[in-house]
């Protein structure tokens, strides 16, 4: 289910859709960005067209290679094994600082979210499944109440880094996520910050494992939640 912005400029909506095309594999790494195919289906000029590239390359989501334009970037065994060192950490800490702080209603939000991921899995809706994937990680940095914190998110991407598309056991993959999601929710419902800090640890350890056995195998993977 596609999440609707409002009140946002058109620079930051081109920058928005762009990076949903990388997020949920409509563009692949290592593919190019071309200027006039997004002109024509984001209905947008060459102008936020070329500012939303900017922006994604100084996040490292995309690069400029000379004569060559605007390319999705690659992912390496050290891209993953670093960007999960400090996912570990910031998303653990999301987590604990969720459960101090979420309201109710943020946390039937959570829940939501991770029942549309389940259904989404069950109609093998694959785009679907990153989409909620994401959501989901970054309301929990938002559920935090930690501004520096969701800054960090938001200016790293780490939160990007996730299950891939193509890999032959996704669906098994995103019931795990599932259930990991779902041992995240309870923790936080509980009010157990520790139990929310562990569980959101074997959550990304498991995440890390499964795009690493990816990586080694040279399926092909996109950045995503």
């Amino acid at each position: 289910m596609a999440k609707k912005i409002y009140h946002v400029t058109l620079g930051e909506r081109t920058y928005s859709e762009i990076k949903k095309l990388i997020q949920t594999g409509q563009v692949k790494p290592g593919q190019r960005l071309r200027y006039n195919d997004l002109v024509i289906k984001l209905g947008v000029s060459q102008t936020p067209i070329k500012e939303a590239f900017t922006r994604l390359e100084s996040e490292g989501l995309v690069v400029n290679i000379p004569r060559r334009g605007a390319m999705v970037r690659q992912v390496s065994v050290k891209d993953v094994r670093e960007v999960f060192e400090i996912r570990e950490m910031l998303e653990s800490l999301a987590s604990s600082l969720t459960a101090r702080n979420a309201r109710d209603e943020d946390i039937t939000k959570l829940t939501s979210i991770n029942e549309r991921f389940k259904e989404a899995s069950l109609l093998k809706n694959v785009k679907e499944c990153i989409e909620e994937d994401c959501y989901f990680h970054e309301l929990l940095y938002k559920f935090s109440n930690n501004d520096k914190l969701v800054h960090l998110m938001i200016q790293s991407n780490l939160h990007l880094l996730s299950i891939a598309e193509s890999s032959p056991n996704f669906f098994e993959i995103s019931h795990q996520y599932y259930q990991h999601h779902d041992n995240i929710i309870k923790a936080i419902l509980a009010r157990n910050e520790v139990q929310a800090e562990h569980a959101m640890r074997d959550h990304i350890h498991y995440s890390k494992e499964q795009i690493l056995a990816a990586l080694s195998s040279a399926t092909t993977y996109q950045i995503s939640v």
